[in-house]
């Protein structure tokens, strides 16, 4: 998965796990890698700052700020706390327990996809002819923007000319 959409779903959890309370709390997103890690040239990073180990402590201060007082961030670390796991095997059991949730996430999906239901609605995929040829599409478009180049059950699919991506 891409690491930037990881971070935001952990945000946006972190977030609904606080609760209202901490609503005015300054959530920034901040992905670090180990100097190994290279990035494709040109990357643009636009929902998360993207750094090597050897900037974090920088990278961090850039983003101290007096928004949070010293109470309120020692009750989020109080919060924090609670969600500790200390028994290793009762931990090894909630990873194996995450992975295997996205696993049927992931499985449902392609069964959705092989019964030419879009993954992400629910909707029909079509077979649609754009500017750059032939491709699977989600039949709610616009509101849903889900593309797949390749075909999949084309005998199910039926064409619909469009002229939009």
């Amino acid at each position: 998965m891409n690491p930037i959409w990881q971070n935001k779903g952990h945000i946006k959890s972190l977030k609904e796990w606080l609760g209202p309370e901490f609503e005015l709390v300054p959530y920034y997103s901040i992905l670090v890698f180990f100097e190994s890690a290279t990035f494709k040239t040109g990357m643009n990073f636009k929902d998360a700052v993207v750094i090597y180990v050897r900037n974090l402590i920088k990278t961090i201060e850039q983003y101290q700020t007096t928004a949070t007082s010293k109470e309120t961030a020692e009750k989020i670390s109080g919060k924090l706390n609670k969600l500790l796991i200390g028994n290793k095997n009762k931990k090894k059991e909630i990873v194996k327990q995450h992975v295997q949730n996205i696993n049927n996430a992931k499985g449902k999906q392609k069964a959705n996809i092989d019964n030419s239901k879009c993954p992400k609605c629910g909707g029909k995929l079509q077979v649609k002819n754009g500017k750059f040829g032939k491709f699977v599409g989600c039949s709610n478009y616009p509101k849903c923007r889900y593309t797949r180049k390749e075909f999949i059950n084309p005998g199910s699919i039926k064409i619909q000319k469009s002229s939009s991506t």
